[in-house]
């Protein structure tokens, strides 16, 4: 765990993937944070986010700047795009405001967003309904 109000130009977590980095209320990371494991953000970050895990924005969370992940849980305010491999999910009280690209996106009822979103699903994974076309009738 990082300590109260550092600032760092790169943060670097390399802790085992079922283990999470945690950044408290009051902290704030400047730069680059990578990890992974998983993030748990509390405190504050101006710059990148890459998390070979899930990232989780507590209701005190903000970040400005993109993040990379697998999974986001959106709680707190996100300035800035979102690439998961996974889902993003926005609760309530969350706020994004900037572009989410994903394999799944879920909203709470009162979640914010304000942006673009693009699922990633593989072209044969989508199924095109067949439309059958018959030969119109005359009228004369």
């Amino acid at each position: 765990m990082l300590g109260r109000k550092n600032k760092l130009e790169t943060a670097v977590a390399t802790p085992n993937a079922t283990e999470t980095s945690t950044i408290i209320p009051n902290c704030h990371i400047s730069g680059t944070f990578k990890s992974d494991g998983n993030i748990r953000l509390e405190g504050s970050v101006e710059g990148k986010i890459i998390c070979k895990g899930k990232v989780v924005i507590g209701e005190s969370g903000k970040v400005e700047g993109d993040i990379e992940c697998v999974d986001a849980d959106i709680s707190g305010t996100i300035i800035g795009n979102i690439s998961a491999s996974g889902i993003v999910n926005i609760n309530k009280g969350g706020n994004v405001n900037g572009d989410i690209t994903a394999e799944n996106i879920k909203m709470d009822l009162g979640a914010k967003f304000i942006g673009r979103s693009l699922m990633k699903t593989q072209p044969s994974q989508i199924k095109v309904p067949q439309i059958e076309t018959k030969n119109p009738e005359k009228v004369g």
